[in-house]
């Protein structure tokens, strides 16, 4: 039983209403319920798994780029260098080829004081 759409009205108008007197109570606005809530709009799921399949393409695609664009800088030489000391950051490969070099170079001139070093990468 629904308790909450209680109505009240003088007993005049609801008497002068039944006999054909005043028409003030035929007037009077009922308070209505409101309407239920409409449901949410019809989903296509076609379009959106559609949709979340093209946005998973591309973030792939935007992933491969990225990991080949990672290869390329792992491969390249990064260094800080001053007047006292040079930090490099070198792939092993290019590393193994410049410790031969260096070996190479200080065994030929072994009575050498200095040496001039010139890294070709």
């Amino acid at each position: 039983m629904d308790n909450t759409n209680y109505h009240f009205f003088n007993l005049n108008d609801i008497l002068n209403s039944l006999t054909g007197g005043s028409d003030s109570y035929a007037n009077r606005p009922l308070n209505q319920r409101p309407a239920p809530p409409s449901p949410p709009p019809a989903r296509n799921l076609e379009e959106e798994i559609a949709a979340h399949k093209a946005r998973i393409a591309e973030e792939q695609r935007a992933l491969e780029e990225a990991e080949k664009e990672f290869e390329k800088q792992k491969n390249k030489i990064r260094y800080v260098a001053d007047d006292e000391k040079i930090e490099m950051l070198v792939p092993r490969e290019k590393l193994i080829k410049m410790i031969q070099s260096l070996t190479q170079v200080v065994q030929e001139n072994k009575d050498a004081k200095t040496y001039r070093v010139t890294i070709n990468l």
